[in-house]
């Protein structure tokens, strides 16, 4: 009986998710990420609309690449990335020390940022960054 239960809710349950509305379009958008002329190692970038109709969008930053999805429409975007700060230790979660870190992008381009990008409805959007320190 409960797994003949099980499956009737996981039959239910897998109509609802593949008929339901999609949802909006999104669309790739990719780029390269450079700080102080050089491909920014590891970070995160965040798509933040500029209107109120939006919806974030984010991602990691490997190597000086990022590739995301996001609505069509003009955005605020913020660049975070921290590294170890040599010779400085912590108290890590779970005892023991770890390596101390510190955030090293100025305000201007992540918590007071100044970049700006605009999402087009095209299958590829490429929207390249160069921060300077």
């Amino acid at each position: 009986m409960n797994l003949r239960f099980s499956a009737c809710v996981l039959g239910c349950a897998l109509f609802v998710v593949g008929c339901g509305p999609s949802g909006p379009e999104l669309y790739s958008v990719k780029g390269e990420v450079k700080y102080d002329s050089q491909p920014l190692a590891t970070g995160d970038i965040i798509f933040e609309p500029t209107d109120s109709e939006g919806a974030a969008s984010g991602g990691a930053i490997t190597q000086g690449k990022y590739s995301i999805k996001a609505l069509p429409g003009k955005y605020k975007v913020k660049i975070n990335a921290s590294r170890e700060i040599p010779g400085k230790m912590i108290p890590g979660p779970s005892g023991g020390e770890i390596a101390a870190r510190e955030d090293y992008i100025p305000a201007k381009f992540n918590t007071k940022t100044e970049l700006t990008a605009e999402v087009d409805s095209e299958p590829e959007n490429t929207i390249n960054f160069e921060m300077a320190k």
